[in-house]
């Protein structure tokens, strides 16, 4: 049924309310009626609602206009041919018994509530809709919502970086309405695109499809504007050595780091070369060029991007001894997914003593053509956080600084793994800082903000009270005035699923708001759903990762997530403000 019937049909019911509450009233307290009062018609069942095209007084010949289709939805067509005429008590009608003919002109007479009785014919006439509206718009895999603008003839979307030059639509029109061109043919959305609807009666509306720069919300996501992009499998990526996956396959365990570069989604797969996805669908659109000194299970280790799309890759270090010094750890820079010659960028032999385990992550704040800082968590060494300074796009030094994270209450020194993300360059920002000791576990791990600069703890998530733990993978981004940070947890009893987390940290002392607090929703803004692991691998080393990116119109925010032997997901938000679009 058309928003329009909607419409007539409460505002009729609410005088047949008015009509029928005065039949009941004290006759001493009810107004006059006028001399004649409505009619209306329904069908035999009594379905239906139609009443005359003009109202009170009626004139010698009254007109009903009844649906050419009842269900408005539906094909069925009306049959006028049995219908009934029927009054608001306290009027009466009389002429047209029981089932009456609307096909041909019937007599009637109607008598009002003062006694007087006047005859009139009735007769039907077929009403055609006169809409032509689109109702709902949006492009196709993946999808890119089209809202409606006050005009009434202008869909308006925001791509966020997507590409849409290429792009079949689903639209909805007004029921019975047609639309040409044929929404199955792909059109270049790039630039504004014109469809003509044609309503049941012959109206036509031309409405253009454009790109649209709305208002948005006054901070943050949008609530409710989460929503799935993709998930692939490893297995549909190629990342298991066998397809499908046999138990003992040589892939397993390896696929452990994901980032963004531009359009695109870097998956790291240890002893391969990355495959690149795109980044809005899911699908495989490269491999990065690299050659032997770059691949291998411990040479390929981590990968991570700055803001700029440059990626770097680190080996593990003191493991990987193969053609280098013990102990070295080497990280190489590609300017993107495509480039063909990566450069050494980091070498630095570690001077710590007994076995550290350095380059199991590594994160990037900033640009390195600018100004960045280079993250890389020591393992097994009293938790020391290496950073490397860019400025002015110049490394600083080959030799990292090392910050000793202090540990107190429920932080603990990690074992292996953990992942800092700062709030900006600055050196005085606030770092976030997410890991966990030798067994993952719910009272084992650590999620907070930290300044290096006053050595001290800012908020603390509380990981037991939340109910789950924090395998050392986070990332942080700003989004419309917010600052948010993406987290990730395994279940630390059996280590077979994941879930991604998306938190406010824009004021980062709510990071120790407990669940049960009635604020807790407005701190933890968003959990994905849960991404089982394949069952012939449990994530034995319990690794993921998360990565978050703000499209170039900071209109939309999504977040990739990845649970090792299981797959990657990537959900979107967008700040628009939906019931003020372009006001």
């Amino acid at each position: 049924m058309s928003k329009t019937m909607n419409i007539k049909i409460i505002a009729i019911s609410g005088l047949i309310f008015s009509l029928t509450c005065l039949s009941c009233s004290d006759e001493s307290e009810a107004p006059a009626l006028p001399s004649t009062s409505f009619i209306y018609a329904t069908f035999e069942d009594g379905s239906g609602f139609f009443i005359p095209d003009k109202p009170a007084p009626y004139d010698e010949t009254i007109t009903i206009p009844v649906d050419y289709h009842y269900p408005l939805e539906s094909d069925n067509l009306t049959d006028m041919s049995r219908m009934r005429i029927r009054a608001y008590e306290p009027v009466a009608v009389s002429g047209a018994s029981g089932v009456t003919d609307l096909t041909k002109p019937q007599q009637i007479s109607i008598t009002t509530a003062d006694g007087v009785t006047r005859s009139h014919t009735v007769v039907g006439k077929v009403r055609k809709l006169s809409e032509a509206k689109i109702l709902s718009f949006k492009l196709q895999s993946p999808d890119v919502e089209g809202w409606i603008l006050n005009d009434k003839t202008t869909v308006g979307i925001v791509a966020g970086n997507m590409d849409v030059s290429h792009r079949q639509p689903l639209i909805t029109v007004s029921p019975h309405a047609t639309i040409s061109p044929d929404p199955s043919q792909y059109q270049d959305f790039s630039k504004p695109v014109t469809y003509s609807v044609t309503a049941e009666d012959g109206t036509r509306v031309d409405w253009t499809i454009k790109a649209i720069t709305p208002r948005k919300v006054p901070s943050g996501i949008r609530k409710n504007s989460a929503k799935l992009l993709w998930y692939k499998s490893l297995e549909e990526l190629g990342l298991y050595g066998n397809i499908p996956p046999v138990t003992g396959d040589a892939l397993a365990h390896l696929t452990t780091s994901i980032s963004v570069s531009g359009d695109y989604l870097l998956v790291n797969t240890r002893t391969l070369a990355d495959k690149y996805l795109n980044r809005f669908d899911g699908s495989i659109a490269g491999v990065l060029p690299t050659s032997a000194e770059h691949i291998g299970s411990l040479r390929n280790f981590f990968s991570a991007t700055d803001q700029a799309g440059n990626i770097l890759i680190t080996n593990l270090s003191p493991n990987d001894n193969a053609g280098i010094i013990a102990g070295t750890l080497r990280i190489y820079k590609w300017k993107s997914v495509k480039d063909a010659a990566p450069v050494k960028f980091i070498e630095w032999k570690h001077d710590f003593s007994g076995s550290p385990s350095i380059g199991r992550k590594m994160s990037i704040t900033g640009s390195i053509d600018n100004d960045a800082l280079i993250f890389v968590c020591a393992g097994n060494t009293n938790a020391t956080i290496l950073v490397w300074k860019v400025k002015g796009g110049v490394l600083q030094s080959q030799t990292p600084e090392k910050i000793s994270y202090p540990l107190t209450g429920q932080q603990i020194a990690w074992s292996q793994t953990c992942d800092v993300q700062a709030v900006s360059p600055d050196e005085t920002a606030n770092w976030f800082i997410s890991g966990y000791g030798s067994i993952a576990s719910r009272d084992n791990s650590t999620l907070v903000c930290y300044n290096p600069r006053t050595n001290t703890v800012i908020g603390n998530v509380p990981l037991s009270a939340s109910g789950f733990c924090t395998p050392g993978s986070i990332d942080f981004a700003k989004f419309n005035k917010t600052s948010y940070l993406a987290a990730m947890t395994l279940n630390p009893e059996v280590v077979t699923n994941g879930m991604a987390l998306l938190y406010n940290v824009t004021k980062p002392v709510a990071l120790s708001t407990l669940p049960t607090d009635a604020d807790y929703a407005d701190v933890c803004v968003f959990k994905s759903s849960i991404i089982d692991c394949n069952t012939l691998f449990l994530n034995g080393n319990k690794t993921g990762d998360v990565a978050l990116k703000v499209s170039d119109d900071g209109y939309k925010m999504h977040l990739y997530f990845l649970v090792t032997n299981a797959g990657i997901a990537a959900y979107e938000f967008d700040c628009i403000d939906t019931e003020h679009l372009m006001d």
